[in-house]
């Protein structure tokens, strides 16, 4: 008998991602501009993983609940995680999440650039399961990068995810690139 495999958890700082999206391309972003959350969420099923729990944390100030955009989640397979209260809700939400991790079996994906969750994902790549932060790596706060030596994987939200926005995003390249992997083109566009 076989075991399942261990399911990837998938946590989503959504304004997170708004905002390093927006400082990216000097504006709010448009539709077209914005991730496409269920092809990045696929992206984790890739490889046979069907066990993917995925959750959308949002502020919820006021109980004023997004519903269009909540029922999108729910019609894709994403659990929104609605938040109130005083401070960085989305941020505890997280964190809690993070800290209840280390105690699961199971991979874990975090859609974030804030710093204020290097220790929860510090603690969970040392208890050896693959743990990947996906970001547009040249926003990221740099206490991730030092987490790389410890095996967090850096996982490119636009560049390492196959259809993860209808547009290219207009990002400088401050990235290392490895030369394998070096485009030319990448570097020669107008």
């Amino acid at each position: 008998m076989t075991t399942p495999p261990s399911p990837t958890y998938v946590l989503i700082d959504g304004e997170n991602i708004d905002w390093a999206l927006s400082e990216l391309i000097n504006k709010k972003p448009g539709p077209a501009e914005r991730p496409r959350w269920s092809e990045i969420v696929d992206h984790f099923r890739d490889g046979g993983n069907t066990q993917v729990v995925p959750l959308f944390f949002f502020n919820c100030p006021g109980d004023m609940v997004p519903i269009q955009f909540v029922t999108f989640l729910r019609s894709s397979g994403i659990r929104p995680v609605l938040l109130r209260g005083q401070g960085k809700v989305v941020d505890l939400g997280i964190q809690r999440t993070l800290q209840v991790l280390t105690k699961r079996e199971g991979d874990v994906a975090l859609l974030s650039h804030d710093g204020d969750f290097i220790d929860e994902v510090a603690a969970l790549v040392r208890s050896n399961r693959t743990v990947s932060l996906v970001c547009f790596p040249e926003r990221a706060n740099a206490q991730f990068m030092a987490l790389r030596d410890e095996g967090l994987r850096i996982v490119d939200l636009e560049r390492d995810i196959k259809n993860s926005f209808d547009v290219a995003i207009p990002r400088p390249i401050f990235a290392v690139i490895d030369v394998e992997d070096f485009n030319p083109e990448d570097f020669l566009a107008l």
